[in-house]
This record gives structure tokens, sequence and C-alpha cells, in this order.
């Protein structure tokens, strides 16, 4: 599960890649000019690009597991109720993967004054999205695999489960998060943007729920929280739509 999540966004993205009406031919303008697609690897070598060449960005996205991390152990160990192994682990492997998630926002900042060039090539908005996720998933696994780490230095069973647990959560949060940010470029908040995003909520408890469970009650609750956590997330990107502009 855990080799496999990185490819996830990449997967989605072809796939929906292939459906796009615009996506194998290309456009032809009004001059004659055929607009080609740009290819996920392009554009995932043009983010990295900017990472590195932004110290805001990576700045951003290396302090973001450290601080949740620090935040977590630090409201986890002072609270006599909270200070269990498996909530802090939990809470350190997937609610901070989330936050990590979340953080993909940085890559959107600029994008709004590029709207209007985007609409017109013909590139799927989906494989954007990929390539603008990608890069956060790395430090998505890192929080999460800290979270195992921590949880097996405790003892405690369950760090592998914790592990894809968090990696799932990540990876959904990155995805949706980026996802969101573009729309709200051309469109305003609906009740089915709202209900997705509850629906991530859900989802994420839903993951925690699973650590949680498996620690207490066995694997077979672990695993059946953890496949309940996908089909919620699942349910979320659904309501969602298909991302286009």
């Amino acid at each position: 599960m855990l080799a496999s999540t990185p490819l996830l966004v990449a997967l989605a993205a072809r796939l929906t890649a292939f459906r796009a009406h615009e996506g194998a031919g290309g456009r032809r303008s009004a001059e004659g000019i055929v607009l080609r697609p740009v290819g996920f690897s392009a554009l995932l070598r043009k983010e990295m690009r900017l990472i590195v060449r932004d110290p805001r960005v990576w700045g951003r996205l290396l302090a973001a597991p450290v601080a949740a991390g620090a935040i977590v152990l630090s409201i986890f160990r002072s609270q006599p109720l909270l200070s269990d192994p498996a909530w802090t682990a939990t809470a350190l492997g997937v609610f901070c993967a989330g936050m990590v998630g979340m953080m993909t926002d940085v890559f959107t900042h600029g994008e709004a004054d590029r709207v209007p060039l985007l609409r017109l090539s013909p590139t799927p908005l989906s494989r954007l999205i990929a390539a603008k996720t990608l890069p956060a998933l790395p430090l998505v696994l890192l929080t999460a695999a800290a979270g195992g780490v921590f949880l097996a230095a405790e003892g405690s069973p369950g760090a592998p489960l914790l592990i894809a647990a968090g990696a799932l959560a990540g990876t959904a949060c990155a995805w949706f998060n980026v996802e969101y940010r573009f729309r709200m470029f051309t469109t305003r908040s609906t009740v089915r943007s709202y209900a997705a995003a509850f629906l991530m909520v859900l989802a994420l408890f839903a993951a925690s729920s699973a650590v949680l469970g498996h620690i207490s009650f066995g694997p077979v609750v672990g695993v059946t929280n953890l496949v309940l956590a996908g089909l919620l997330f699942a349910g979320a990107f659904m309501l969602a739509g298909r991302p286009q502009w």
C-alpha cells in the first residue's frame, strides 16, 4: 500500500486526461496554431524548479511537518488524558500527515493571475493538480513514518497500519486542497463543495480510528476502519466532481 501511494495522484491524472476531450490531438486556435497539452513529466519538472528557486515555498514545506509534530507532541504530552502513546502516535502520524497535505496550497500562490492562460491551455486541469500535489508526498510519507516509528518505539502494535493510514490521509488531503484552490479561482463554494469537505474531515477521523481500533481491538477492526476511511475519501472526491475549469 505504501509503495503505491505516491503513484495514486499520477494514475488519477492520467486516467482523467485520457478521458479529456482535448487530451489526445491538441486544440487548434483561430489562427490555425495547434496547442498541445503539456506532459506530466514536464509539468512536474517545472514545479520542482519553482520550489527550488523560491525559498519561501520549500521553507514552508520543510517547516510544516516539524511545526505540526512539535505542536502535537506538546499538546498531547501535557494533557494526562491524551498522554497515551497510541493517541500521540495517531495524532502525529495521521492528523499531522493530513496537515502537511493541506500545506500544498503554497503551490497555488500566484496561479490566480495565470487562470486566463491556463483555461486556454489544452492541458487537463487534473494533470496540473497532480504535478502540484506530487512534490508534497515525500513529506507526507515522512510524517506518517514518524508516527509509526514513535508507536513502535513505545512498544504498541499497529505501526504499519498507522503509516498506511497517514499516507492515505495526507495524499487525499493534498490532492483535495490543491483541487479546491483551483476551483475557487473560477467558481464559488457550493453546498456540494462544503459536503465534500465535511466527508474529508470524517475520513480523517476514520483513518485515525483505524489505528486506535487496531491497537485496542485487533487488526480486523483496524483494517475495516481503514477501508471505511478510503470509501469516505473516495466519496468526497466523487461529490466534488471531476477537476475541470
